[in-house]
């Protein structure tokens, strides 16, 4: 039983992880001069299923779910009332919630086209965003063997890496999802997630996908990254290469930063 709501809870919260991935629903509003009128009010999410588990759970899931809930914003988008930005954060109500880059971020969505991914500004009326941090990564190991000790399935590795790349950081989350994150001075990264997942579950959302040899249904392809542009100040997209593969019920996600389709796949045929 607590498995089944361990599950249900991380399906919860993965709907809100990274500030990329933000779920958004809108209102009917034929008034469009309120359009131009902000009021955001917060709220922490309350779903029932978590209300309900916060009484029948145990202190670990309870524990999880309070962390996730109190990180969860729900925007409300109609008028200036008691909402402010201030030292690069939103307040609402008073309370510091998510960034202001993030939070002007999530009024837009990337389209792929022809030219590659544009910014498109939406007409929601409200947002749902998650202030994610570190923590939520789990434990920190300092090895690949480390971590495999607290996971119950072998974890696959790079075995050549690019010279410019080095090993930054292992995280092992609650639920045995591992996380690795590989860094440089040139502004290329690398982070690869690492579940197990039967063939049916969880991948990754792509464009412009080619199959690859690699593993079991391997395929790469693109996927926008949103950021804040400093030079303009105002937000921006570009694509990145990302691929994914299963191995032995587990599934490997890789996600480049500045790195070529080749550089990626060179990375994944090395994995052992």
């Amino acid at each position: 039983m607590e498995q089944k709501l361990r599950k249900a809870l991380t399906d919860v919260a993965e709907e809100y992880n990274f500030s990329d991935k933000v779920r958004m629903k809108s209102k009917n509003n034929s008034n469009k001069r309120k359009r131009r009128h902000l009021q955001v009010r917060y709220y922490v999410a309350a779903v029932s299923l978590i209300i309900g588990i916060l009484f029948v759970a145990s202190p670990d899931v309870r524990s999880m779910t309070e962390e996730w809930t109190t990180q969860v914003f729900h925007i409300d988008i109609s008028s200036k009332k008691d909402f402010e930005i201030r030292e690069g954060y939103v307040y609402v109500d008073g309370v510091k919630t998510v960034k202001e880059e993030e939070y002007k971020l999530a009024l837009y969505s990337s389209v792929y086209t022809d030219e590659g991914y544009v910014l498109q500004e939406t007409n929601h009326k409200e947002i749902v965003m998650q202030n994610f941090t570190e923590d939520h990564l789990g434990q920190q190991f300092s090895t690949i063997k480390d971590a495999m000790k607290h996971v119950d399935y072998h974890i696959k590795q790079p075995t050549v890496l690019p010279e410019y790349l080095s090993l930054d950081k292992i995280y092992v989350n609650k639920d045995q999802a591992t996380h690795i994150s590989f860094k440089s001075d040139s502004n290329k990264d690398l982070s690869i997630n690492v579940e197990e997942r039967s063939a049916k579950e969880g991948y990754i959302i792509l464009d412009d996908v080619e199959k690859i040899d690699i593993g079991g249904n391997g395929r790469i392809g693109k996927t926008p990254n949103k950021y804040w542009d400093t030079d303009s100040n105002k937000p921006a997209v570009n694509a990145e290469y990302a691929l994914t593969f299963i191995d032995h019920g587990v599934q490997y996600d890789l996600f480049g930063t500045n790195l070529t389709k080749e550089e990626l796949i060179g990375i994944a045929k090395t994995m052992k």
